[in-house]
């Protein structure tokens, strides 16, 4: 009953007073970090002076986190190009390169795409065009019903010394949806990578691996001889046709494959020969008005003959398979002697060979921007984060984007929120649930009821929170009451049980021991203290 008025006054408020506050910037390392909070980001990143690139952007808040702010496209059918230019260049000298941005689509749209690209140190962001070379690009094409994920990288070709663009081959997917996304590459110094969405890792593999990048990295180490060429007694053939085999002396090849069905080849009883299968319709008669030099002779309407019921007309037998039909005789096939398989050319050394095992050793990078087409529809971009520091992502996802992909789904799910996410503008805090230590080792079935407890009181930490002032002290007074009630038949059923009989004195016993155990983990429960997070 307590449990009952308690939520009766936590759902009864409508409108949270409490928040949740996210930080605002990681709190680890990092080499560039840019949310669409405040101002400052009008003066670092740059829109391209290219004319193909005429698209508008605006800063527009999310409903989910009113203080969490996206740059969005605003113009439809539009190119768009943004991109800054780092204080100095990152150096990626054996050094793990991590990059990451939230992306939010509008409904309806659309196909559209937002890529992330990074440049060198001879980034110009007023000249960025279509054909500015890149190092790396990477981020989501939002088509319906699902979004492709693309990744490639430019290498420098050790023998030639061009650029070469390397794509990944199969693209990670995920469904559509009105939730922001988190879109995350991480590259590491033994060339291996990993893609993860909204902070579960879709794909990994290494950058040399063939079969996932195309073209590979490295050329193959053998090739085909081009001047190499089939001998002229070759045989490519399996089988061959048996030049010993002859055609049986009964195989007549003349015999038709159907005949007329002897048993059917006069016509049945009551099939009229002379008369037609159609005939005038009688009934019929010349429509008032017809114009015989406009219309021509008036004819009536043929119909079926009534008199055809079996058939009319010429008798034509039906035909059926001919038993003596063998067809043209063809001579069995045999293995052959002289088969020597498929013929391929010869491999030779590839002269263009290199094993290159330094590709994630990148140039210098001197910046990062954003590609975005658009048709129908916004795409919004926030929280760019560049590091050298993996851990530098996870922590700042954990305190930011988990709490925010929470919220979404619940909203999504029409559920009520029953806190608010707000942007903290001061240092960033870590937000941690404080939990006992263990003293011993617990039971599959101690953990459970140790889980369920957990959750429990952490709804009512929750809801208690959510609580105002006034309401706060209604439901302490309710309860205070209902206690003070429970406290008053507790003592008469004492005094009941002390007027009975000696006999029962042992099932009076454990009856109390029931209540008095209630009443303590009612008691436990009342006076837990819940650190909020």
């Amino acid at each position: 009953m307590i449990f009952g008025l308690f939520f009766v006054f936590v759902y009864s408020n409508p409108s949270p007073k409490r928040a949740i506050f996210i930080p605002s910037k990681p709190s680890g390392p990092y080499a560039h970090f840019q949310s669409f909070n405040d101002g400052e980001w009008s003066a670092k990143y740059v829109k391209s002076k290219e004319p193909e690139y005429n698209g508008q952007w605006a800063v527009e808040k999310l409903k989910v986190t009113p203080n969490d702010e996206f740059l969005f496209t605003k113009t439809a059918n539009a190119k768009y190009a943004l991109s800054t230019k780092f204080k100095s260049p990152l150096k990626l000298y054996n050094s793990t390169l991590a990059i990451q941005f939230e992306a939010y689509s509008s409904f309806p749209y659309k196909c559209g795409g937002a890529y992330l690209r990074v440049y060198n140190a001879d980034i110009d962001p007023t000249k960025i065009n279509s054909k500015t070379p890149y190092l790396i690009s990477f981020g989501p094409d939002f088509c319906d019903p699902v979004n492709r994920v693309h990744f490639s990288f430019f290498h420098k070709n050790k023998k030639t010394g061009n650029l070469i663009e390397h794509s990944l081959k199969t693209l990670p997917t995920l469904k559509n949806d009105k939730s922001s996304h988190l879109y995350t590459l991480v590259i590491r110094p033994d060339n291996s990578f990993e893609i993860l969405i909204d902070a579960m890792s879709y794909i990994h593999g290494s950058l040399l691996d063939e079969f996932i990048f195309t073209p590979p990295v490295n050329p193959p180490k053998e090739i085909i001889d081009k001047n190499d060429k089939k001998p002229a007694d070759w045989d490519e053939n399996q089988m061959v046709f048996d030049k010993n085999a002859k055609k049986p002396d009964d195989w007549d090849e003349n015999e038709p494959e159907f005949i007329s069905d002897p048993k059917r080849l006069k016509p049945p009883e009551g099939w009229l020969e002379n008369e037609p299968e159609m005939i005038p319709n009688p009934s019929a008669t010349r429509p008032v008005g017809w114009d015989e030099e406009f219309f021509g002779k008036w004819e009536a309407p043929l119909i079926d003959n009534p008199k055809c019921k079996v058939g009319c007309g010429v008798y034509v037998p039906p035909s059926v398979k001919n038993p003596k039909f063998k067809g043209r005789w063809i001579p069995p096939r045999i293995k052959n002697p002289e088969y020597k398989g498929k013929w391929t050319p010869r491999k030779i050394p590839n002269p263009e060979y290199y094993n290159d095992v330094d590709v994630h050793r990148f140039e210098p990078v001197g910046g990062i921007g954003f590609h975005v087409t658009t048709k129908i529809g916004m795409i919004g971009i926030n929280n760019i984060l560049v590091s050298k520091n993996e851990l530098t992502l996870h922590k700042f996802n954990k305190h930011t984007f988990f709490l925010k992909m929470k919220h979404q789904s619940l909203e999504n799910n029409g559920k009520m929120l029953t806190k608010k996410l707000v942007v903290d503008q001061s240092e960033p805090v870590q937000l941690a649930q404080t939990s006992k230590p263990a003293t011993r080792s617990e039971t599959g079935f101690e953990k459970a009821e140790q889980k369920k407890s957990n959750e429990v009181i952490t709804l009512l930490s929750s809801s208690w929170t959510n609580l105002s002032a006034t309401s706060k002290i209604i439901v302490l007074l309710l309860v205070v009451l209902v206690g003070a009630v429970q406290v008053v038949a507790l003592v008469k059923v004492c005094v009941t049980l002390f007027g009975e009989s000696k006999e029962d004195e042992e099932e009076e016993e454990e009856e109390e021991e029931e209540v008095v155990v209630v009443r303590r983990k009612h008691h436990k429960i009342r006076e837990t203290t819940v650190t909020e997070y």
